[in-house]
């Protein structure tokens, strides 16, 4: 996977219970995944909360976007009151919502990666999943064998 791990942190914990949960087809495994979904649930919310900030290419503005992409904050400098008629104050508060933006998605993309050791590009799904995951066909006949 070109240096990449195996899936990590609650990514990695969920698809190890999982694994786990229709192997063994016990009911404290179906509690540990939904502990785990849980997990995996908590460790999303967190990542979309986080904040980045970055300016117009002229410093007069900062913007603060969440790594969904929502504007959070914008810091208009004095310089930019005093410099800039209303066109290009909106110019360059576009411009610090942009870049702002453009580093969320990055950041995400990051955060993401760090979660599920895959980087976009770098290999599919189904190279990040555990082995013990890969064969749905002994999935299928562990279920049908449960019922």
């Amino acid at each position: 996977m070109d240096g990449m791990s195996s899936p990590q942190g609650a990514f990695g914990d969920f698809l190890r219970t999982a694994a786990g949960t229709v192997r063994s087809g016990e009911e404290a495994g179906a509690r540990r995944l939904r502990d785990a979904t849980a997990g995996l649930r908590g460790a999303i919310t967190a990542m979309f909360t986080e904040v980045v900030r970055e300016r117009d290419p002229q410093g007069y503005v900062e913007a603060a976007v969440d790594l969904r992409g929502r504007l959070q904050e914008m810091n208009i400098s004095a310089y930019a009151m005093r410099d800039l008629d209303a066109d290009g104050l909106s110019q360059v508060c576009f411009a610090a919502y942009q870049v702002a933006a453009m580093t969320a998605a990055q950041t995400m993309a990051e955060r993401f990666a760090e979660m599920t050791g895959v980087r976009p590009g770098d290999a599919t799904f189904d190279e990040a999943v555990p082995d013990e995951m890969r064969s749905w066909a002994e999935v299928e006949e562990i279920r049908k064998a449960a019922r």
